[in-house]
This record gives structure tokens, sequence and C-alpha cells, in this order.
């Protein structure tokens, strides 16, 4: 199996794995301060492959070593969703806090990321080169590298854990039940990862009974937790802060196995 390779040019960073680029990272990232006070980093990388740049938001964890990092994928643009989704901000705020360096996102076509949208076999692509880009920050522990997905971001976020070895736990936030593809996925090269999923008994599109059925039934190695009274958007901040500690709990525990 082919190593990462990172070199660093006067230009940006690339990645290549093999004779295959993975990423390309220009240095145009700029700083600015996000709406709750963290400082974060603003760029683009690039998904080789379909030669498209993708902007992305930053916060790293102060101070020495390396630390835990955590990939965010937002909601279906088709409807709206980008990497400022209420949720997803709530999330990436909270992480960071807890001392995990956070990478969002915009998928292919959404605000300032090139390509248009990819049928989600694009957007996974987006996921992997963002972990790839991720795994190459020096502060980041590699070792210690998740994803976590929001409704659509969920989707296309698990098809791309389930490929990544490099993926250490997967968290998906309102999977919409219908779309869970279980056929193959515990032989896939990362089959054997810790998954989460978390779902409000209100949703009607992440339905976790129906779900852990399904997920049990591929024999894949997840836990389920549902959030009382909530529905797809987790409109009360308490619902909110329900999910972050969810996830917080599940990617400690992640990180020691």
């Amino acid at each position: 199996m082919a190593e990462y390779v990172l070199t660093v040019t006067s230009g940006g960073l690339v990645m290549r794995r093999g004779l295959d680029l993975v990423f390309l990272c220009l240095f145009t990232a700029s700083f600015l301060n996000a709406g709750d006070g963290r400082k974060e980093s603003r760029g683009m990388f690039t998904v080789a492959g379909d030669a498209i740049r993708l902007e992305y938001a930053w916060s790293e964890v102060e101070g020495p070593g390396q630390h835990p990092a955590v990939v965010l994928c937002h909601p279906d643009p088709r409807m709206g969703g980008t990497m400022d989704d209420r949720v997803v901000c709530a999330l990436a705020a909270r992480l960071n806090a807890a001392g995990h360096s956070v990478l969002r996102f915009n998928f292919r076509g959404v605000g300032g990321s090139e390509g248009r949208f990819g049928d989600g076999d694009g957007e996974k692509r987006d996921c992997q080169a963002a972990m790839a880009f991720l795994s190459s920050r020096p502060a980041v522990d590699a070792s210690r590298l998740f994803l976590v997905g929001y409704s659509f971001g969920s989707v296309v976020g698990l098809e791309a854990a389930l490929d990544e070895r490099g993926c250490r736990g997967y968290a998906g936030v309102g999977y919409p039940t219908d779309c869970f593809k279980g056929e193959g996925a515990a032989e896939r090269p990362n089959g054997g990862l810790p998954l989460l999923f978390i779902g409000g008994d209100q949703d009607p599109w992440c339905r976790v009974a129906e779900l852990e059925k399904a997920v049990s039934g591929a024999r894949l190695q997840a836990e389920f937790h549902v959030i009382p009274k909530a529905n797809h958007f987790f409109r009360r901040e308490d619902e909110l802060e329900q999910v972050a500690e969810a996830v917080l709990k599940f990617l400690e525990s992640a990180g020691r196995k």
C-alpha cells in the first residue's frame, strides 16, 4: 500500500499517494475570528482527481503538540446546506473548545468552492480529500482523525469513512434512514471502524430504530443515541448541546480504541 508523501513548495502543499495526486493546498488562507470568538483560518484545497478547489474554515487547537482532529460535513447543498449551517457551526465550536482541531468545508459548487453537485459520489471524494488535507497539518495527530456529518453530510461522510483507513471513527447526525446501504459495508477497507448515529425522536427522516436494525444487519460496529423531542433540525440550544455531548463522548472513546 503506497504511503502519503507531503511536499512543501513555494506555492503551497502537495500530497501524493504513490503516483496519484491526492490534494493541493494553495497558500491562500486568511485568518478570521469565528462568531463565537475562535480564530479560524480560511483557504482552498484541491480535489486533485476532479481538478476543483474547495473552500474551508479551519480551527486549530492552540498549544504545543499534536491534537485530535475532526472533518465536519454539511447538509444537502440542493437544500441550501453549507459549511456555515447552524448545526455544523455549533459542533465545530463545541469540539474545538474540547480540544479537537476542526475542519469545515464547502462541498463542490457551494459558496466559494468550485465545480457542481456530484450526486453524492463527487461529495464523497470531497470528504476524502478533506481527510487527506487534515492529516497533513503539523498540529494534527493523524492517529486520531475523525469524521462527523450532518444530514446529507452524514451519508457521504459514512461512504468516505468506510473506505479511508486513516479515519478513526465516524458520527452521523440526522442520518436519513432511507439512504443507508449496508450490503458489503463491513467488508469495506475501513468497515470495522466505530460508528455513532444520533437522531431526534421526532425526526421523520432519521428514524433511529429502523436505522439501528439496518446497521446491525450490515454487521457494523455502531452506537445509537436518541435526542428526546428533537426533530431533524435540533432547533433548541439544549438539543444541540446533547448532540455535541454525545459526539464528544464517542470521540473520546473511539480515540482510545
